[in-house]
């Protein structure tokens, strides 16, 4: 089962009103401050409460898309999606990574969850 559009609606425009804070507060990349591991456990979070949503207790596949200027590799995306997903609800998923190279897209600098599968 895949979530709901609205579901994926609602993240969307939570994602990007965050990355219109973070351009407005003058921090314009996800600099060394925001390590990785706190934005995969923001992602986790986001994927707990979707598949919580859903009515179900694991995720078996995850789709994330990585903006041109968000200066992680998908390889270190991984690693980091691997170690913070242990014991969690997205623990064993599946992680499909779509890394972009416009530079000028709008969400370049974004990680955006894309999809989270679910067992029916």
């Amino acid at each position: 089962v895949s979530v709901s559009r609205w579901a994926m609606r609602y993240l969307l425009q939570w994602l990007m009103r965050f990355s219109r804070l973070l351009r407005a507060s003058g921090r314009h990349t996800w600099s060394p401050g925001m390590h990785e591991a706190g934005l995969i456990r923001d992602l986790l979070h986001k994927i707990s409460r979707l598949a919580a949503d859903e009515g179900a207790d694991r995720v078996t596949r995850v789709g994330v898309w990585l903006g041109a200027l968000s200066h992680i590799s998908a390889e270190h995306f991984r690693e980091h999606f691997e170690n913070e997903t242990r014991g969690s609800v997205a623990e064993g998923a599946e992680l499909e990574v779509e890394v972009s190279d416009d530079v000028g897209h709008p969400q370049a600098q974004s990680i955006l969850l894309r999809s989270i599968d679910v067992p029916e």
